[in-house]
């Protein structure tokens, strides 16, 4: 059905797309949670921007991992995508992989149960997504190392956009405290 490589190719993409989608998932995050403002989109339209994009990033990283188990190239299993150092191929590398998954899970969980959850347990939660961005960065440069084909203009556009984002948000005043300063 599929000709030779056409899922490896398709799983690939899939993962440069999922990477894509979550910088824009966490650029939105960063920025809608320091309230930076945003042309045209309102604070919900930003809260909705990222709900959208996560969903999306979810759909996306469950493309690639079927689309890697399926495939056959390398053999991976469905524990594979979920338990770090399980796997027999470069299982550092994608292990990181399942740890990105892991932490996609619980983005997404604690996402759709945020009002089942005290703010303080959500915010812990959800903060410690914000290690899933680097991680899934160098699995994106990691996997496959060498391959001419490697999405490495992706990976450095998603991690400029990230940086940039978190550079804007740590040198945003709270809103709260959005006062001129008075210079003497």
């Amino acid at each position: 059905m599929f000709g030779a490589g056409t899922l490896w190719y398709f799983s690939r993409s899939a993962g440069a797309i999922s990477l894509l989608l979550l910088t824009f998932t966490t650029m939105l995050g960063i920025l809608g949670s320091r309230k930076i403002p945003l042309p045209g989109l309102t604070a919900a339209g930003v809260q909705r921007l990222h709900r959208t994009f996560t969903g999306l990033t979810v759909v996306f990283v469950a493309l690639h991992v079927s689309a890697a188990i399926v495939d056959g190239y390398v053999e991976l299993h469905v524990i594979d995508a979920f338990v770090p150092l399980a796997s027999q191929y470069d299982p550092l590398w994608i292990g990181l992989g399942a740890v990105a998954v892991d932490l996609i899970i619980a983005m997404a969980v604690t996402g759709i149960f945020r009002r089942h959850l005290s703010y303080r347990a959500w915010k812990g939660l959800h903060y410690a997504t914000y290690a899933l961005f680097p991680i899934a960065a160098v699995h994106a440069i990691t996997v496959g190392g060498g391959d001419p084909s490697q999405p490495w203009m992706i990976t450095t556009v998603a991690v400029g956009v990230a940086g940039i984002a978190g550079c804007l948000a740590l040198s945003a005043r709270h809103p709260a405290s959005n006062v001129p300063l008075r210079t003497r």
